[in-house]
């Protein structure tokens, strides 16, 4: 599907950070262990990680939490 996707001229990175971003926010929202995890991962990610396709829809989830809490 990425494959087709990217094919098709739409940017499939900005797909996967999003839907990536959807599945930590409903985990989180169903696992109070699970978001602890998360701010820890915030307070002690190295900033390669932090900068990474997933680092970066990480913080997005979690700036999200943050915001409706």
């Amino acid at each position: 599907l990425l494959d087709y996707l990217q094919a098709q001229g739409l940017c499939t990175e900005e797909i996967q950070q999003k839907v990536i971003a959807q599945v930590i926010i409903k985990r989180a929202r169903k696992d109070k262990t699970f978001w602890e995890q998360l701010l820890r991962w915030e307070k002690t990610a190295p900033e390669a990680a932090r900068i990474s396709m997933v680092g970066e829809a990480v913080r997005y989830a979690i700036a999200i939490l943050w915001e409706q809490q």
